[in-house]
């Protein structure tokens, strides 16, 4: 029997996996935030818009396919502005129009179709923006509309921002329904258009000429309480982000206080895992982050337990173990905090324990979204459970 094997059996033997329901006295011992020091200023800023002396906390959640769909990032979001207030739905992408899986909160359609290119693909087709996906007009003229639904609070929008480009850099845009519109910030490839509303929307509607490239679009509320973006792209590792320029050069207009960073777990399943690449890669990930959001704290969440199935049976991916060990040697480096995924589920073994639940796919990789969310409530919980107030 091979040492994964035994390793696996173990597991499957193992009395705590062999109860009916997950351990949530095991789970609130193990549940929390590493280094929270390294986050202790975005605390403080909770507190100030509790006590209304902040407007807004701005956080932007980051990832791989497991942040996509927002369900695991829209538990967060539903927690923290139940418990702090609405500020706005923050950024937003059009997946679509990229023909892809994206939250359900809000919604896209448009008079003609859309190319997309993602910065996974090693050939980018056009310029993509900070989600890690872009879509490029079919057509040289057209229209777009963007509703917003609500998940647990409504989704209310009173200013916006959208990120775009034009292919050739000739082009035009303009919304239809906000009482002015302008282009500002021409920087290096991009460009922006804001404008704000006389009273709150649910709805919008752009028109432009030229073969428009979507980036993204930000939208606030007039009201107090926590914004929370997140985009998510399916197999993206550290060095995808790192390739695409613009990411970081967009970034610093949102002036975050909080990002949170959910990826290593396409690294951990490659047969091509190298430590110091990856070491390497994170290390310059975090440098160019702290060099663009100089007031903004980091906070790393590590991969859960995951399998591969070889012969039609799961064998544990011991290469996650490797992933952590650098992303937390990098945490310290970086003073960034850390949330391991692993421990909060319940550690080795947890996700067949999952499976069980009916909350892990058969790939015992991805999560159902009732997992997904279980998943969101642990981070919320964790992220709540311990307060720093000074450093």
């Amino acid at each position: 029997m091979s040492i994964t094997r035994f390793f696996l059996f173990l597991v499957l033997i193992h009395p705590i996996f062999l109860n009916s329901q997950i351990q949530k006295d095991t789970l609130s011992k193990i549940n929390t935030i590493e280094n929270n020091i390294g986050i202790s200023k975005f605390y403080l800023k909770l507190d100030k818009l509790q006590m209304d002396s902040l407007s807004k906390v701005k956080i932007l959640h980051i990832g791989d396919s497991h942040i996509q769909p927002n369900n695991f990032t829209g538990k967060i979001r539903e927690l923290l502005q139940l418990k702090y207030g609405n500020g706005g739905r923050g950024m937003v992408f059009p997946y679509q129009l990229a023909r892809t899986l994206g939250p359900k909160d809000y919604s896209f359609k448009s008079t003609i179709s859309w190319k997309n290119s993602w910065i996974v693909h090693p050939q980018k087709k056009f310029p993509i923006g900070l989600a890690g996906i872009g879509v490029c007009a079919s057509k040289n003229e057209g229209s777009f509309e963007c509703l917003f639904g609500s998940d647990s609070l409504p989704n209310y929008l009173s200013n916006y921002t959208l990120f775009y480009s034009f292919t050739g850099g000739q082009g035009e845009i303009r919304n239809n329904l906000s009482n002015y519109s302008k282009k500002v910030h021409l920087i290096n490839g991009f460009d922006t258009l804001q404008g704000n509303f006389t009273s709150l929307q649910r709805k919008m509607k752009f028109t432009f000429k030229g073969f428009l490239n979507f980036h993204g679009l930000y939208v606030e509320n007039d009201q107090k309480g926590v914004v929370y973006s997140s985009f998510g792209v399916a197999g993206a590792r550290y060095q995808d982000y790192l390739k695409n320029e613009l990411f970081f050069q967009e970034i610093p207009l949102l002036k975050l206080d909080l990002l949170i960073v959910s990826l290593g777990t396409n690294e951990a399943y490659s047969k091509s895992f190298d430590s110091l690449s990856f070491y390497n890669d994170v290390d310059l990930f975090l440098s160019r982050i702290k060099e663009q959001l100089p007031n903004c704290e980091i906070l790393i969440t590590l991969p859960s337990e995951h399998y591969k199935i070889i012969d039609s049976l799961p064998v544990a991916n011991l290469r996650v173990f490797k992933v952590h060990k650098i992303l937390r040697e990098l945490s310290v480096k970086h003073n960034c905090a850390v949330w391991d995924l692993f421990k909060a589920m319940g550690g080795t073994g947890s996700m067949l324990k999952w499976k069980e639940e009916k909350l892990v796919n058969p790939d015992l990789l991805h999560f159902y979204k009732k997992g997904y969310q279980l998943q969101g409530k642990l981070f919320y919980d964790a992220l709540m459970s311990v307060r720093v107030l000074k450093k």
